[in-house]
C-alpha cells in the first residue's frame, strides 16, 4: 500500500514539473540538435564524395570514348556510293515492271470475270430433289 510520504514525492514530481523544471534524463534539446547536424554532415559528405568520384570517372572515360570515335571513322568512297545507288535504281525499275505486268494481268482477269458472269445461266432451283425432278421432266 502507498502511504503519506510517497504520495507527497509524487505530488512534488508534478509540481516540479509544471513550475518549467525539465527532467534531463529525457531530453537534452543540445544533444538532439548536435546529433541531427551531424547526420545532416554525413549525408552530405557522402553525397559529395559519390558525386566527385562519378565526375572523374566520367571525365576520363568520355576522352577515350572520343578517341576510340576518332580512329574508327568511315571514309567516304565515291565508288562505293555509285554502285549502290546503281543498284537501287535498277531494283526499283524491276519493281516498277513487276508491277505493271501484274496490273495488266489483273485487269485482264477481271475483264473475263465480268465477260464470263454474263454468259453463265444461273439456276432456279439450288436443292438437288429439284433440280433431279425437273430433269427427269425434261
Amino acid at each position: 500500500m502507498i502511504n503519506k510520504k510517497q504520495i507527497a514525492e509524487m505530488a512534488q514530481k508534478i509540481l516540479k514539473q509544471s513550475r518549467g523544471l525539465r527532467d534531463h534524463k529525457m531530453m537534452h534539446p543540445e544533444r538532439e540538435w548536435l546529433i541531427g547536424v551531424g547526420i545532416a554532415l554525413g549525408i552530405f559528405t557522402v553525397a559529395a564524395y559519390g558525386s566527385i568520384y562519378t565526375y572523374w570517372k566520367d571525365k576520363h572515360m568520355t576522352s577515350s570514348i572520343e578517341a576510340a570515335a576518332s580512329e574508327d571513322s568511315v571514309t567516304y568512297r565515291a565508288s562505293i556510293v555509285k554502285e549502290a545507288l546503281e543498284r537501287f535504281e535498277k531494283r526499283n525499275k524491276e519493281r516498277e515492271e513487276l508491277m505493271s505486268s501484274f496490273s495488266e494481268e489483273q485487269e485482264a482477269a477481271e475483264t473475263v470475270i465480268e465477260t464470263s458472269s454474263t454468259s453463265v445461266p444461273v439456276a432456279s432451283s439450288t436443292t438437288p430433289l429439284e433440280t433431279a425432278s425437273s430433269t427427269e421432266q425434261n
